[in-house]
């Protein structure tokens, strides 16, 4: 409270930026994959969802079905809006944190903190992801807090976030590998402790070890504490609610979808980050090259310099040595832009991706850098630890490479800005030995990096809208008549389609009735109020198609016991492009799963009684 109430005024104005600058986009655009199909499942729920998706993302499931029980959460507006609230506290709990523990100037912090915002990239309506952020910034802040200043409660808080963030996403199991910062913390603390007396070369002497193990024993105790509390406190929860039995059978399928999902594999999320990284490390060798020449031009400058002792020569110098800089600057990002490594269409993640990963590998080496410095304060040597373990730690469990961890910067891109504030204010020079280096060049270089980096960054954030993975272009027309489409705005060709969809639904009054959406449309179920028979996206790779026919089955039984009731019969909506497909599909599971819905479709004598250019709907027509 003492924080807020000493506030400057704009400071007060940084955090009401932060606060809103998430709900930029919340009425623009309309995805036909993960938007909608989130949102249908917060809505519908179990009875509605697989079992597998829905436990192995409980809380986010949870969370978001609260979501949409809250005023206007029957609206895709609505529940843009409160996702990104969530995006909102992110931004504001990493600014406090930052500026009251690590006393980072607010101007800094709020630069930081703006640019991460402008790099979540991923929809919030994928809840399970920036909770994992929520949840994962928690624990950064509370073991930061607990380890930095010997609070106990603190670790057990981090425990219990870390335990928490295991039903956000249960792949988020592996971040309780962030107790790797506790111990090394604990090896930091030993190491320099006076009261240990313990030279670097008697490490291994009884006095030191007892101390670490002593320090390692007693802060890993409080972590697991809270982790195990916060275990026993979920499952016990679901067990009463819908029984252990039911909460293992899902879980232990997401280890079986890896045959049909290979994507899925440790090995294949594992190369994808590798791969990434890789690629970066190409980006980071021109930045090199060009950073040698920049060096060589400016100590040839520096010599130059010293031909003459008139100031007008030496004024000469230095705006040739800011002329080669930003010419030299220039000759890089042309040829990195030649070599598509980005570009300027901020619509899709081109623009943004490749240098980001560049910065990621850079964050690394000032981390890495700072964690095995001598002279630099412990606080700092976690904080930097930390930093280090978040960026590793937030892309293991998915299949998209590094895009989580550009998406969760909320810590490392206000590091980042400290830290190159940090160079540039404390280290114009390098002593090594007895010969002096200047590196302003590298400090130039890298300043001018950020610059690139926050243009890029604010350039995308401010454009870019998910739909379908790529960006929405042009969107200014709005669907009629459709209640949770209300104000959304979108590109005039959706917007043609699925007003005639939402039309002939209205019209024929199919709101309620069940369905089953097919290749690439399950937010259709969400947006037309249709519910989900079973699996609002029946063609996810990780669906399998032997619970497929599972499902299947069940609602031919349902049909079968009362044949007469139109309820019994999901509509069936795919694309036209689907509809009228004659060719093979490669993938062995698509092939099947068309097959039984065909199968099925044939066995009931579903009828097409709507197309446009990009939906298809089958019904049944009773007499």
């Amino acid at each position: 409270m003492k924080l807020l109430k000493k506030k400057p005024f704009y400071e007060w104005l940084f955090l009401i930026v932060l606060f809103l600058y998430p709900l930029r986009h919340v009425n623009i655009g309309l995805d036909l994959w993960d938007t909608g199909y989130s949102y249908v499942n917060f809505t519908y729920g179990l009875e509605h969802m697989d079992s597998m998706w829905f436990f192995s993302t409980y809380l986010a499931n949870v969370i978001g079905h609260f979501f949409s029980m809250l005023p206007f959460g029957n609206t895709l507006i609505g529940l843009n809006i409160y996702t990104s609230l969530v995006v909102s506290a992110m931004a504001l709990i990493s600014y406090c944190f930052l500026r009251k523990s690590l006393q980072i100037p607010s101007v800094l912090t709020f630069i930081g903190v703006f640019l991460a915002l402008n790099l979540s990239w991923c929809p919030t309506a994928i809840l399970y992801n920036y909770l994992t952020y929520f949840f994962m910034l928690l624990c950064t802040v509370f073991l930061y807090k607990g380890l930095s200043a010997h609070q106990n409660k603190f670790l057990y808080f981090a425990g219990i976030c870390l335990g928490a963030n295991v039903f956000v996403r249960f792949s988020n199991a592996a971040e309780a590998a962030l107790i790797v910062g506790v111990w090394a913390y604990a090896f930091i603390e030993t190491l320099t402790d006076d009261t240990c007396k313990v030279l670097k070369w008697k490490l291994l002497k009884p006095a030191f070890l007892g101390k670490l193990w002593s320090r390692i024993w007693h802060t890993t105790l409080w972590c697991l504490g809270g982790y195990l509390t916060s275990l026993v406190a979920f499952l016990g929860y679901i067990s009463i609610r819908y029984g252990l039995n039911t909460y293992i059978t899902a879980i232990s399928r997401l280890f079986g979808m890896t045959e049909e999902s290979t994507g899925y594999t440790p090995k294949a999320m594992l190369l994808s980050i590798y791969y990434n990284y890789r690629q970066g490390l190409t980006w980071v060798a021109y930045l090199v090259v060009f950073g040698v020449i920049h060096f060589a031009v400016y100590l040839l400058l520096e010599w130059a310099k010293k031909l003459s002792d008139q100031r007008f020569w030496s004024n000469i110098v230095l705006a040739l040595q800011f002329l080669s800089c930003l010419v030299l600057t220039g000759a890089a990002l042309y040829l990195l832009y030649q070599k598509e490594m980005f570009s300027f269409d901020y619509h899709g993640y081109t623009s943004m991706v490749q240098p980001m990963i560049v910065l990621l590998i850079l964050v690394m080496m000032i981390a890495i850098f700072k964690v095995l410095a001598p002279n630099v304060p412990k606080e700092e040597k976690l904080i930097s630890g930390l930093v280090i373990l978040v960026n590793f730690i937030t892309s293991i469990g998915s299949n998209t490479g590094l895009f989580p961890s550009i998406n969760n910067t909320y810590i490392l891109m206000p590091y980042f800005v400290w830290q190159l504030y940090k160079l540039l204010k404390d280290f114009p020079f390098l002593a090594i030995k007895k010969w002096k280096l200047p590196l302003t060049p590298i400090w130039t270089c890298l300043l001018l990096y950020f610059v690139f980096i926050g243009y890029q960054s604010v350039s995308f954030g401010s454009t870019f809208v998910f739909a379908e993975a790529n960006g929405v272009v042009d969107a200014k027309v709005q669907v009629t008549d459709n209640e949770v489409l209300s104000g959304v705005k979108m590109p005039a060709e959706r917007a043609a389609s699925v007003q005639e969809l939402s039309d002939y639904v209205n019209d024929h009054q199919l709101k309620g009735r069940l369905s089953m959406t097919y290749w690439g449309i399950p937010a259709l179920s969400y947006y037309l109020q249709i519910p989900p028979a079973f699996n609002a996206w029946i063609d996810l790779a990780s669906y399998q198609p032997y619970y497929m026919k599972q499902d299947l089955d069940g609602v031919r039984a349902k049909i079968d016991s009362e044949p007469s009731n139109l309820q019994n019969y999901p509509v069936f909506i795919t694309t036209t492009f689907m509809a009228t497909y004659e060719g093979e599909l490669a993938n062995t599971s698509e092939v099947n799963k068309w097959l039984e819905l065909k199968d099925f479709l044939a066995q009931y004598d579903y009828k097409v009684v709507f197309q446009n250019e990009q939906f298809t709907l089958y019904d049944v027509i009773l007499n």
